[in-house]
């Protein structure tokens, strides 16, 4: 306020530091400006600040899920060996022969399901 004061309100130099004669005018604009500043360019500045706040936080959220996303999606697929590949095989029989096991038991529990089949 003072640096505007300084500017647009009447001031003597007759000291080294420049300083505003108090008079009704000067009153007067001291009064505008201080309206001007409170009423008209804070809040328009702030709008900016908060505009400018909306815009970063958006652009760090988004690099971050960027990021993130990249991280997630950038992961070699499992090698294949031979002995995973025999593990498997080994499963898959071992779960073959489980499901066998459990069509014999029902056979012999369940006498309908043999005269349907019979």
């Amino acid at each position: 306020l003072e640096h505007l004061s300084e500017m647009y309100c009447q001031t003597s130099d007759e000291t080294a530091k420049r300083h505003v004669i108090e008079s009704d005018w000067n009153k007067v604009r001291r009064a505008i400006l201080r309206r001007a500043l409170a009423e008209e360019l804070y809040p328009m500045f702030w709008a900016e600040v908060q505009d400018y706040l909306i815009k970063m936080s958006s652009q760090v959220v988004c690099e971050a899920t960027r990021v993130k996303l990249t991280q997630m999606l950038d992961v070699k697929p499992a090698m294949e060996t031979d002995l995973t590949l025999n593990e498997a095989e080994d499963k898959l029989k071992q779960m073959r022969a489980e499901d066998d096991d459990v069509d014999l038991s029902r056979r012999r529990e369940d006498p309908d399901w043999i005269s349907e089949r019979g």
